[in-house]
């Protein structure tokens, strides 16, 4: 009886080829970027799956490069991904676009982590990738340790203007390459680049089709030191996520400098980009000589300290911003912001001894949601009648989410000081 691998390899090809999930959707290499990130690790998305199942296989597959466009390297001790199969797939895709994962093997279901990266192979994985990042339509890094990114400056310098996803991720911030702000020009590579090497053809320009921006760990001053451009995006959609960063121990004057080339980054041009800080520890000194930014952009502020709020609050003017959420953060009793008229503010899991009170005294027209915060209780309700009977306040639209700390009373005062739309739900 004849089986499958009596068959033509013209025939056979036009088999395997129905198992690829773009052909039935109909799309192309760029859009699969899409796919969930479980369906895009191996050995169970295609073609990986197929083909595992024999050389023939393998060898049919081989024949089209537009499958191997999507690649997941494992850099971790447990379950690496051979050198020798990376090598293998870099060469079946041959000048295609890709769409590139490098991450660790997830730990079984039940513990929430993946396992911690091995340094070495980690830097030996970057130096085989090195000469295709160019061709890279998205990049994404899901590392333990910050210091195994990979640095744009130096292996990522070369980008594709068709880059539209750049995640350099990582959980811990555990070493800072020196960059020094004194004797380097912004945007200038961090070293001189050889005579016809990757690095020579440096450019930085921002990639036009850049839509994300997830940088965490050294990388972030990287970019702002080296590729400043990148944030500089008017892009119809644009989310950056600045995470993991920490330079409390750092001495001055360098932290100085470092604050204000931050806070500069954050100027983003364009009503359409979303600005997320995650974990960013920069300290407040109070007396730091630099004029208030004013970032065009929707804010999503995160597990901030108090001196990271504090350099938020004093230094950047959200009066263009349009939305501004501030979750589990750090806030001090003397904080009161300015807040821009007609903004969309979302607190959500402050801690119960913030004076919410004093932090909503200059919050005038807009939308306000609390959630999850104890520190919501009759005091605010009083204060945002009060203010709404001065003509003070007017708040637009207020929604309430799992807070319980105040009386039914307080729920009378609310549907006074905001009487056209409240919603309480717990």
């Amino acid at each position: 009886m004849a089986t499958m691998n009596d068959m033509p390899p013209e025939l056979l090809s036009i088999i395997l080829r129905l198992a690829d999930p773009r052909v039935a959707s109909n799309d192309d290499s760029k859009t699969q970027s899409k796919q969930k990130f479980k369906d895009m690790l191996p050995p169970n998305n295609f073609p990986f799956n197929l083909a595992n199942v024999c050389t023939l296989w393998r060898d049919v597959l081989s024949l089209y490069p537009e499958y191997w466009t999507t690649l997941c390297v494992f850099v971790d001790a447990v379950q690496p991904t051979p050198l020798s199969e990376l090598a293998r797939y870099l060469q079946y895709s041959k000048d295609l676009p890709l769409n590139l994962v490098v991450t660790r093997t997830l730990v079984p279901v039940r513990y929430p982590f993946r396992y911690e990266e091995d340094a070495n192979r980690t830097r030996v994985v970057i130096k085989m990738l090195r000469p295709h990042f160019p061709r890279c339509w998205s990049i994404h890094f899901d590392l333990y340790r910050g210091s195994a990114l990979p640095s744009l400056s130096k292996d990522l310098a070369v980008r594709s203007s068709e880059l539209s996803s750049l995640v350099l991720s990582c959980e811990v911030d555990d070493d800072h390459p020196p960059i020094n702000f004194f004797d380097v020009k912004i945007g200038v590579p961090a070293r001189p680049a050889e005579e016809n090497s990757a690095e020579r053809r440096y450019s930085i320009h921002t990639p036009s089709a850049l839509t994300r921006l997830d940088l965490s760990g050294y990388t972030i001053m990287d970019a702002i030191k080296y590729s400043p451009s990148l944030f500089q995006n008017d892009s119809e959609e644009f989310d950056v996520t600045l995470s993991t960063y920490d330079i409390t121990d750092l001495e001055l004057p360098q932290s100085e400098l470092i604050i204000q080339a931050f806070l500069r980054a954050l100027e983003i041009p364009g009503d359409n980009a979303h600005i997320t800080l995650d974990r960013i520890n920069l300290p407040y000194l109070g007396d730091l000589d630099y004029p208030s930014s004013d970032p065009a952009a929707s804010f999503h502020l995160r597990n901030l300290n108090s001196d990271m709020m504090q350099n938020m609050l004093v230094y950047v003017e959200f009066e263009n911003s349009f939305e501004l959420t501030i979750e589990d953060c750090e806030l001090d009793s003397e904080d009161c912001p300015s807040f821009p008229s007609s903004i969309h503010l979302n607190l959500i899991d402050l801690e119960p001894d913030v004076d919410l009170s004093h932090f909503l005294s200059s919050f005038s027209i807009g939308v306000l949601s609390i959630s999850n915060c104890e520190c919501f209780d009759d005091e605010v309700i009083r204060m945002l009648a009060r203010r709404r009977s001065d003509t003070e306040c007017f708040v637009d639209h207020l929604s309430i989410h799992n807070c319980t700390n105040f009386s039914k009373y307080g729920v009378y005062l609310n549907r006074r000081s905001c009487p056209r739309y409240i919603k309480r739900r717990s």
